[in-house]
């Protein structure tokens, strides 16, 4: 029987070619070096390219290269010369001439090498896959089995030759001369895989294929199925029912109506994207179970994807959602929601060619390899040819939070990391011949860059180029905008030449991203999207500070916006919530509280069209990976497939009234927000502020109104309102001590400024619910007198380096030989700890450095106010601080960190168990190196009761706590002491934890968004002041530092309402 089935196949080939055969052959000879193959080849770039005359494979994951010829036979033959070169990884590895029906139906007779653990031996195969299952051919009847122990060797050139017929299938590998090494044939006993077309694959293994010849029977060749567009179930996503303006095309746009941007649905009707990530049978891997906890529960509850789908789909529509955001699982699509797709152009080909090398994370493609243009473009064939007539498709995203600061170097991140290239390297040699080409001369380019080099030649082999002039920035920024271009032009160019219907829906930026990735992607995608992950103010309910930070980013494009991931973490979920973004609450109430602002918010914007919450289920408590040790409570549901019913019983509510929000129906929905304390609105409008009378003083010329109000539950006694004085002449006027006088009922307050801001304005008692309005005038005998504070603070410097602060309950000291603000502060009596000017560095990693250095002191009284500039010094000779790990070790930092100058400014006033501090400004002292700053840090360990020993922090250890926002403190239970910080200031972050070393992080941060990068001799000056009080606190009741009052009060000082207004001139003054 072997040898009738061989006879018949041979026959096959003798009839073949006496009819019409459809022959072509291919050495490969004919192709540019470096290509793929096109256009008679189909390949992904990256894993085949041509090679002196051959097709070279090298990918350690499954790749086919199809022939374009677009029909499928089920009488041909494949054959071709394969040489494998070597082999990677430790599982199967394979190199094979296949004739392939689609990705669930082929043969292939390949050469195997089995996986290390199983002795890495080698063999030849012809193997089926029919309908997804492996090994299929097993079914049939055997026919040919010769040379069973037929082996191969690397870098011998082999011809493999598959022969299909309508009644069976034969291989054979032969030596180049005909000598046979084994064939195998099988006859259509059973269901088998008769049709297909030629390919070659790999797997794992590094080859060339050469001399490909395929012969068909014409008449037995039909179309390819791919060349048919797919049917697609009609569009059935619920619509608003209101008409867009411009007609229905059948998909997925955007439009703007003059107030606002929509998107529109296929039908043209107005549609916001309601949608919510992750929405997959399979989430979420965890590596230390083996398994993904979620996917057990669903199986063991559903018992098959399909009713999972249809239930998961049925919740989500309940619940108000009509999208699927990223990483659908295919089986929930075509249910009621329309859905989005990935393509992941730039993570993907980071694996292959990067500017940003991928380690951890996404890294950041090399979009000047000469593969990148064509890896977009084979990419989107794939994928967005099968979807281009889906109605029910919203659009494509390019990649998600691709490293576009680099490594954490600022703006110019993927400069910096250019720049590490290898000389040869073809990003560092587009970026050489962007500077060639900008500067002309190497004499300019010196010039420009404050380099050295003697030729062109030399550039490539610095490893870094720090921008050490004007010119030489926007250079650098420049090349940084041409690198954006080229990304967002070859993906957005890619996708639309295959599929012009659909919208491209950005890159998914990583919460902010520098000025010209926002114009780049602005100038290329349909919908610019971005993650973002917010702390808000629960009590307030205040989203001013989202409100404007999204502003911002709509400034810089101008296009309409989504937000693509979003969230807020409750610990009630009994997840440990230490890994992932997102501002953590307490409870499932508060989560479902701060989710209704923020959807409501981004509903209402009039440039959103979408909003994406992450995610659909929870993560594992005993996280993701050791790489990505996410174990948060992000779900609409648990790992066991329980909803998390305030949030989805809110969700129900709000999701469907989202067009009618976004139209500016606004009272559709009562947010239920808590009532503004006293009128709002400009302060000049106030009529009281508008037409008070002028006192009779003579000689005031100007005041400058201030209302202060204290919209919260406690008293606020002893702790100032703190204000910068304008620039104009009332800093002149009030250069000798201004005066506050109240609009409304008599009230006493000290007003303290000597030119340096901020200007104390210190009431005896602001009670809760306080609304008071007044002026502060230039200093005059005929006003009022300050109120009576007491006696002032005291200022001592017993010798040259050492200097002492008493304000009567709080003392600091300072020994002079350290780069502290202060080495100790007392309140009570009671030691606390001590303060340090920290500055967050990135010179090629996160680096902490802490000032070592006091370099100069200058104090200023003010009626009983003191203030007090410290100026120290940090560097190489710091000891930096790097990223720890759970345990609470870190690592040695790979680079110095580079030397600084840093000044603060101290507040003080009479009796009061806290003082002020601010920045005044940072400057790079290092005369080479740049000052990569990502942010500053009032830094605070204690030493409560004389020891750090016992010192502890209220909150939970978790990162982003919501509590932590504007307040933290050290707790020393045994001494009865507290030492903390807060802040008014939304700039300001406030965390203290411990790690899981037992060390302290007392976490006061401003963090620079996006990182400042200082020149040499450059200094940073913050555009909005910060101030932070620094307090001590006792648990003892009955004292002014007693804990059970003060704290109410800093926590009322935080959330007190300033405003100041428009400087008046008096019209009779001289």
């Amino acid at each position: 029987m072997p040898r009738l089935i061989a006879g018949l196949l041979a026959a096959t080939v003798l009839s073949i070619a006496a009819q019409d055969m459809d022959e072509w052959t291919d050495d490969f000879s004919a192709y540019a070096q470096g290509s793929a193959g096109a256009p008679n080849w189909d390949a992904d770039p990256l894993v085949w390219a041509v090679d002196n005359g051959a097709l070279h494979a090298q990918w350690p994951e499954n790749s086919f290269a199809f022939s374009t010829r677009p029909f499928l036979y089920s009488e041909i033959t494949v054959e071709t010369t394969l040489t494998v070169l070597a082999t990677q990884g430790t599982g199967w590895k394979v190199a094979a001439v296949a004739l392939h029906q689609d990705e669930k139906n082929f043969w292939h007779l390949a050469l195997v090498e089995r996986p290390d653990g199983e002795g890495k031996g080698h063999y030849i195969e012809l193997c089926e896959s029919r309908d997804g299952k492996w090994l299929s051919q097993m079914t049939l009847k055997s026919t040919a089995e010769e040379n069973a122990a037929g082996t191969w060797e690397c870098n011998h050139p082999y011809r493999l030759r598959l022969a299909l017929a309508p009644y069976g299938i034969e291989g054979t590998v032969t030596e180049l001369d005909g000598t046979p090494v084994r064939r195998i044939a099988y006859s259509f006993s059973d269901a088998a895989v008769k049709t297909g077309r030629p390919a070659l694959r790999v797997s794992s293994i590094d080859a060339t294929f050469d001399d490909v010849r395929t012969y068909g029977n014409e008449a037995t060749r039909v179309p390819l199925p791919e060349a048919t567009a797919a049917a697609f179930p009609e569009y059935a996503v619920a619509g608003s029912g209101v008409k867009a303006s411009t007609a229905a095309t059948g998909f997925f746009r955007v439009e703007a109506d003059g107030e606002r941007w929509w998107a529109v649905d296929p039908r043209g009707e107005r549609f916001y994207a309601v949608g919510t990530d992750h929405v997959n049978y399979n989430v979420h891997w965890c590596q230390k179970l083996g398994y993904a906890p979620y996917n057990r529960s669903a199986a063991a509850k559903y018992g098959s994807v399909g009713v999972w789908a249809d239930v998961a789909a049925g919740r989500l529509k309940s619940w108000g959602f009509n999208l699927l955001g990223a990483n659908n699982l295919p089986e929930v699509r075509y249910k009621g929601m329309a859905h989005t797709l990935f393509l992941s152009f730039g993570a993907n080909f980071s694996n292959h060619s990067a500017l940003v090398a991928k380690v951890h994370w996404t890294g950041f493609p090399n979009v000047f390899d000469p593969k990148w243009d064509a890896y977009c473009r084979s990419l989107a064939r794939k994928t967005c040819q099968p979807n281009r007539q889906d109605p029910w498709l919203f659009g494509y995203f390019l990649d998600n939070e691709l490293e576009w600061y680099g490594k954490g170097d600022g703006d110019a991140g993927i400069f910096i990391e250019t720049m590490k290239l290898a000389p040869d390297h073809t990003g560092k040699l587009a970026l050489v011949e962007f500077l060639r080409n900008r500067h002309g001369t190497i004499e300019e380019f010196n010039r420009v860059w404050g380099r050295q080099a003697v030729a062109w030649e030399d550039v490539p082999l610095l490893k870094e180029l720090p921008a050490v002039t004007d010119e030489a920035r926007q250079a650098q920024e420049a090349f940084l905008a041409l690198v954006a271009d080229r990304y967002f032009a070859a993906t957005a160019q890619a996708i639309r030449e295959t599929d012009p219907n659909h919208l491209i829906i950005g890159s998914r930026f990583a919460g902010n991203a520098p000025t010209w990735a926002w114009a780049a992607c602005a100038k290329y995608c349909d919908v610019v999207t971005f993650n973002n992950y917010p702390w808000i103010d629960l009590e307030s309910a205040d989203m001013v500070e989202v409100q404007t930070t999204f502003e911002k980013y709509f400034d810089l494009v101008r296009k309409p916006m989504m937000i693509t991931e979003w969230s807020f973490p409750a610990l009630d979920a009994g997840l440990p919530c230490k890994g992932g973004a997102g501002m953590r609450v307490d409870t499932q109430t508060q989560k479902t509280r701060c989710c209704e602002l923020m959807q409501h918010l981004l509903f209402r914007l009039p440039f959103m069209v979408g909003s994406d919450y992450f995610m659909w289920a929870d993560e594992p408590a005993q996280g993701i990976s050791d790489t990505f040790p996410e174990d948060s409570n992000y779900g609409l549901v648990n790992v066991n497939d329980e909803a998390y019913v305030e949030l989805t019983s809110m969700f129900t509510k709000l999701n469907p009234l989202a067009c009618r929000v976004h139209a500016g129906e606004l009272d559709v929905y009562d947010l239920q927000l808590p009532a503004a304390p006293g009128a709002s609105g400009n302060l000049d409008d106030i009529e009281e502020i508008k037409t008070a009378p002028w006192p009779d003083a003579a000689g005031i010329a100007a005041r400058w109104p201030v209302r202060v109000r204290n919209p919260g539950s406690a008293d606020i006694a002893g702790i100032p309102v703190l204000l910068d004085v304008p620039a104009g002449e009332l800093r002149e006027l009030f250069r000798k001590g201004p005066a506050f006088a109240a609009t409304t009922d008599p009230i006493d307050a000290m007003a303290a400024w000597r030119g340096r801001d901020p200007l104390v304005l210190l009431f005896p008692q602001l009670p809760a619910g306080a609304d008071i309005r007044g002026f502060l005038y230039p200093p005059s005998a005929d006003l009022p007198p300050a109120a009576k504070v007491g006696p002032g603070v005291i200022f001592e410097r017993p010798n040259e380096t050492d200097f002492r602060i008493d304000n009567g309950l709080l003392r600091l000291e300072h020994d002079g030989r350290s780069g502290n603000c202060a080495d100790r502060i007392f309140v009570g009596g009671m030691l606390l700890g001590s303060y340090n000017p920290l500055l967050w560095q990135a010179p090629a990693e996160d680096q902490w450095t802490g000032a070592t250095k006091l370099e100069s002191v200058e104090f200023s009284m003010a009626v009983s106010c003191l203030q007090v500039d410290i100026v120290t010094s940090g560097g190489p000779d710091a000891k930096t601080i790097t990223a720890v790990d759970d345990k609470g070790q870190q690592a040695a930092p790979a680079v110095r960190a580079t030397r600084f100058l840093v000044a603060h400014r101290l507040t003080f006033w009479p009796r009061s168990p806290c003082f002020a501090a601010r920045l005044l400004w940072i400057r790079n002292a290092d005369t080479a190196q740049p000052l990569t700053l990502k942010g500053y840090y009032f830094y605070l360990p204690s030493s409560i009761g004389g020891s750090a020993k016992g010192d502890q922090t209220d909150a939970p250890p978790v990162p982003n706590y919501y509590r932590s926002g504007r307040v933290g403190f050290w707790h020393d239970a045994k001494a009865g002491g507290r030492y903390g910080c807060v802040s008014a200031s939304r700039d300001v972050k406030i965390q203290f934890w411990l790690d899981g070393g037992g060390g302290q992080h007392p976490d006061a941060c401003v963090k620079l968004e996006p990182p400042r990068v200082l020149q040499p001799g450059e200094t940073y000056t913050p555009e909005t002041t910060s101030d932070v009080l620094i307090f001590g606190a006792s648990d003892k009741t009955g004292r002014p530092e007693s804990w059970d009052t003060l704290e109410p009060a800093l926590t009322a000082w935080s959330r007190l309402a300033v405003q100041t207004g428009t400087v008046q001139r008096h019209a009779g003054a001289p």
